[in-house]
């Protein structure tokens, strides 16, 4: 139905900002997400 094809758009849209934000690289004064929040990439060191 059209509103199933809705829903994984918005899933597939939803998972490309998560993954733009986390590619994302900071700049003076603006850090970038993963600067921030280390963490967030789920990997341990």
């Amino acid at each position: 139905t059209l509103q199933d094809a809705l829903a994984a758009a918005a899933d597939v849209f939803s998972r490309a900002v998560a993954h733009a934000v986390l590619a994302a690289t900071g700049r003076e004064g603006a850090p970038a997400y993963l600067e921030v929040f280390p963490s967030a990439t789920g990997r341990r060191s």
